[in-house]
């Protein structure tokens, strides 16, 4: 009984606030409402706290100093809630701090723990520049609002009010860690063509494909940010060659130790080309009085080649080559006939074809003008515009050969022959009159496909245009040689009388199909 009495006057004290908060009077609630904007108001200004001074006011508009509040701050910390002191000197250490609130709604007003409260959700913003002068926008980085719950106390005496907790959350995927990068737009247009993969996304050749790739949003106030495995390329590609710069251009990549990621244009201007080229139907123009005349020649050479960026996609430079030459040309005649005495009897040729094969070894200098366009990101279009010069390292006679019918004793010989230069029975000059340098002028045509980021495969056409003769003689018709195939005076032999040398001259007139590799540096 005692008891009972003892907790009346508890009862009455809390029955008389729960009848006084549900009996407020419409000036009171005016009242309450003007304190509860005033504090928004107030938390909102304080929030761009610039003063050690202005850290002790913001902490004041809270119940108690212990508290722990929603971290809305970027980059500051990890963890979702901070201590109030801990977040306002961290807030205290930004400038150019801006905070705006909107969408304010609050509960009515209900009883908690012996106060008056309600509760006050709005949505804010904020943004501010750190001690490295990065601006960090929560709109600009996350695109929506942060949703903010607070618990506002009304001391309807001193007619203030008091934040008692400071709840809040942000309708996105995963929130910007402590440990960032920051990237700042870089100069010019590279900036606005960067681009990184998402997680999941195919590769073409080297390259991931654009649909799968998103395009780095700056802002308006320049700055872009990653998380920090974005340095890693095996998590979060950065995509080194946009489709909109030059495809031997790369974007080299660099992050200093406060966090900053830097990209920079490197340019690969240099060329380094090896390569075969083979002629297509003729190495050469052959001049004379011939029936028949074939020749071929095949290259292997290097390049190295300088380019200059004259835009996006076209790049102009110079090039200069070594290469080594083998040519074979075979030139003949057909259907000679003619008679002769031996041994006082007719010795009867009816030659079908006789013909001798060359054989010739040059060194070859190269140089002129290269152009390369780009396709795309993964092909280019080259051209070159230049002029070629041969020295002769070796030059070779080869045999004669013929096949033919000789009738003598009335037998009639069927003969395939060869015959060496040092069996010709009357020789002329062994080595070819070949021209010290014969020089040439070339143009070409080719698609470079990249492999690598630094390899290419190369392939393409180019047309010579000899300046000068290869090779020239006095140009004796073959056919005015008398009796060019004899039988040697003792032996009985067959022997060729004549070589080719002085009934053909020899210009360079080619079709080139060059295959090869390209690589950068």
């Amino acid at each position: 009984m005692k008891k009972f009495f003892t907790l009346i006057p508890v009862f009455l004290f809390v029955f008389g606030i729960s009848l006084s908060a549900q009996n407020i009077s419409n000036t009171e609630k005016r009242r309450m409402n003007l304190a509860v904007m005033e504090t928004l108001d107030k938390y909102e200004r304080l929030s761009k706290v610039s003063t050690a001074g202005q850290v002790e006011e913001f902490v004041a508009m809270f119940r108690s100093p212990k508290l722990t509040i929603y971290n809305d701050l970027i980059g500051v910390s990890d963890e979702p809630y901070l201590g109030l002191r801990e977040y306002a000197s961290a807030l205290h250490g930004m400038h150019g701090v801006e905070v705006t609130l909107s969408n304010v709604a609050k509960s009515e007003p209900y009883v908690s723990a012996g106060s008056i409260c309600v509760d006050v959700t709005f949505d804010k913003t904020l943004s501010y520049y750190n001690e490295k002068n990065i601006y960090y926008s929560s709109q600009e980085i996350y695109g929506v609002p942060y949703r903010m719950t607070a618990v506002i106390s009304y001391d309807d005496f001193d007619e203030i009010c008091y934040i008692e907790s400071l709840e809040g959350e942000i309708a996105v995927t995963s929130l910007l860690k402590k440990d960032h990068l920051v990237l700042r737009k870089p100069s010019g247009n590279l900036g606005d063509n960067l681009r990184y993969r998402n997680e999941g996304a195919a590769k073409d050749g080297r390259y991931y494909v654009e649909e799968d790739c998103d395009t780095v949003d700056f802002g308006e106030s320049g700055f872009a940010f990653f998380p920090a495995e974005a340095a890693d390329e095996d998590w979060y590609y950065m995509q080194d060659i946009p489709s909109s710069l030059d495809p031997d251009e790369f974007l080299m990549v660099s992050v200093s130790d406060d966090g900053m990621m830097q990209f920079s244009r490197k340019k690969k201007n240099f060329r380094a080309r090896v390569y075969n080229s083979t002629t297509l139907a003729g190495a050469f123009l052959i001049e004379g009085d011939l029936d028949k005349s074939f020749s071929l020649s095949d290259e292997i050479g290097v390049d190295l080649r300088y380019l200059f960026n004259l835009g996006n996609k076209f790049d102009l430079g110079i090039y200069g080559g070594l290469g080594v030459v083998y040519n074979y040309v075979d030139v003949g005649v057909k259907n000679l006939t003619y008679s002769y005495q031996y041994n006082k009897k007719p010795r009867n040729y009816e030659i079908s074809v006789l013909g001798q094969r060359y054989s010739l070894i040059d060194g070859a200098l190269s140089g002129g003008i290269a152009m390369e366009f780009a396709l795309s990101r993964r092909a280019v279009l080259t051209m070159d515009l230049g002029g070629k010069a041969y020295y002769n390292l070796l030059a070779q006679n080869g045999i004669i050969y013929s096949d033919y019918k000789v009738t003598y004793d009335e037998k009639i010989y069927d003969v395939r022959g060869h015959f060496r230069p040092e069996t010709v029975a009357k020789q002329m000059d062994l080595q070819p009159d070949v021209w010290p340098c014969p020089l040439s002028a070339v143009a070409g045509i080719g698609l470079n496909i990249n492999m690598t980021k630094t390899s290419l495969f190369t392939f393409g056409f180019k047309y010579e245009y000899g300046l000068n003769y290869y090779y020239q003689s006095p140009l004796v018709s073959y056919k005015d040689y008398e009796n060019p195939i004899r039988a040697s005076y003792g032996t009985g032999k067959e022997v060729a009388q004549y070589m080719f040398n002085d009934s053909f001259y020899l210009k360079r007139r080619a079709v080139w199909i060059d295959l090869g590799f390209v690589f950068k540096f």
